[in-house]
């Protein structure tokens, strides 16, 4: 998985609060065990990390926090997650030819990290997502912009590895989604439209 970013959101700031919140557990967590060595009238040999409290908070707001309804209400936050059928359209500018395709488009995201991988079911190549962003447009839904790489997974001469570009523009419901993609001219010269549906809501 690798970062992305969603425009607008205020993700330095989400940081600092978990920060601060964990200064704060982990000082009050550290004074509750100085009572308790008090009550027992004995040393309890344990100290919380403020590091290892900022982790742990890291970690399962990550994970989960910002999966809640409120929060992505409040921060215009999509969750992604999930797999999408694919109808395509591709384009290829050589032979000015054009062929229909289906494929399934995947997407594990987290709230710092993303990965998206596009598969067809007439090949045996894949794409892999490197860096993306995210565009909220209010009444509208959700851009999704990622550049990603293409590896064959056998030696079809006709198939090479390429980079290319796409974009999706989801509905707010995140139900469906169209798209187009645009792969480099060095290596592959195609270009394509896209519909997406979420098949596992």
């Amino acid at each position: 998985m690798h970062n992305y970013e969603v425009k607008g959101h205020p993700k330095v700031k989400v940081i600092i609060f978990i920060t601060i919140f964990a200064v704060m557990l982990s000082t009050w967590l550290n004074l509750s065990i100085d009572l308790f060595e008090k009550m027992m009238g004995r040393p309890v040999s344990v100290t919380v990390s403020t590091v290892a409290v900022a982790g742990a908070l890291y970690f399962i707001f990550s994970k989960y926090v910002w999966k809640w309804e409120l929060f992505r209400i409040i921060f215009k936050y999509p969750d992604f997650n999930g797999k999408y059928s694919i109808v395509g359209m591709s384009f290829k500018n050589t032979t000015n030819e054009n062929f229909e395709w289906e494929g399934i488009l995947s997407i594990k995201q987290d709230w710092d990290k993303i990965l998206i991988s596009m598969k067809s079911k007439n090949s045996s190549s894949e794409s892999i997502s490197v860096n993306g962003s995210v565009v909220y447009h209010p009444m509208k839904g959700y851009k999704l912009i990622y550049s990603y790489e293409n590896t064959p997974n056998n030696n079809v001469d006709e198939l090479h590895k390429h980079n290319g570009t796409c974009e999706f523009s989801f509905e707010e419901n995140l139900i469906n989604a169209t798209g187009n993609y645009y792969n480099d001219g060095k290596n592959r010269e195609n270009f394509g439209s896209m519909e997406l549906r979420r098949i596992n809501e």
